[in-house]
């Protein structure tokens, strides 16, 4: 699967949603390498494969929460949404927004690392949302990432 970087501004409350849920994520994570071993079953996975490009090679893996990792995670937990979905989760997520209270209200530009896969798929999306909420142009990609981060920023 090829991955491909983005600079993509984000909304305030889009970076807002995004950095609870890598708060949340990283917690589960560190659980998960810490209670579950995860590191060194991914270890052993790779050992597993037999594979000669792995001969004499030291395996060391960090395992991270990023925008990017969220962001995906996002598009595929709102991949079966219908278009009456999209519709109620645009109305949604513009209530939703007023509710953040913080006196650093500043937008982010990262640099996403995303899968080829889930940009086409956001890209797709925006051809849906034009349709379901009428508008006479595409929405921007970074709308698109907002309601897919806030759906699923809304079932923790």
């Amino acid at each position: 699967m090829a991955r491909i970087y983005k600079t993509i501004r984000l909304a305030f409350e889009t970076k807002y949603w995004i950095d609870q849920l890598i708060e949340k994520r990283t917690e589960l994570l560190q659980a998960s390498i810490r209670d579950d071993k995860l590191q060194e079953r991914i270890e052993a996975q790779l050992f597993e494969l037999n594979n000669k490009d792995l001969d004499g090679i030291s395996i060391n893996i960090s395992l991270n929460v990023t925008v990017g990792s969220v962001i995906e995670q996002a598009v595929r937990y709102s991949r079966n949404l219908s278009e009456g979905d999209w519709r109620r989760l645009a109305m949604e997520t513009e209530a939703a927004k007023k509710s953040i209270k913080s006196t650093t209200r500043n937008d982010s530009t990262p640099r996403i690392y995303l899968s080829e896969e889930i940009y086409r798929e956001l890209e797709d999306l925006q051809i849906v949302l034009k349709r379901v909420l009428g508008t006479e142009r595409l929405v921007r990609i970074s709308f698109a990432i907002k309601l897919a981060v806030y759906n699923l920023y809304k079932s923790l």
